[in-house]
């Protein structure tokens, strides 16, 4: 008896990437300005179903999130283009977090503050 296996090297990454373009991971800004969030959402092996983006001031007491959006967008590469107002003198969170069909989520997360 002779058994012949194969196995396949095809692309099955089951995750989506996300690549943030701006602002980068500690980033400092001078005073009072405008926070342009530029991001790349793609997966390889499957679709995009969910794109989020929350915005939180770190050591905040009031917990209520700078920009909260939600998409359900179902596509295979994604591009999130959002700002914000910062505060001079204040640090803030950046998270992108998307889910593929394949149903795993994947997020990312950077900070930033302004002098």
């Amino acid at each position: 008896m002779i058994i012949i296996s194969f196995n396949s090297c095809g692309n099955k990454d089951n995750y989506t990437r996300i690549e943030i373009m701006t602002p980068y991971n500690n980033q400092i800004f001078n005073g009072n300005t405008t926070i342009e969030i530029n991001a790349k959402i793609f997966d390889d092996g499957d679709s995009i179903m969910n794109e989020e983006l929350l915005v939180t001031e770190v050591n905040s007491n009031n917990g209520v999130p700078i920009l909260d959006f939600k998409d359900n967008k179902f596509c295979f590469d994604y591009s999130l283009i959002k700002n914000f107002p910062a505060e001079a003198g204040k640090e803030y969170k950046i998270e992108i977090k998307a889910k593929g069909g394949h149903g795993n989520w994947t997020n990312k997360t950077i900070m930033v503050k302004c002098n």
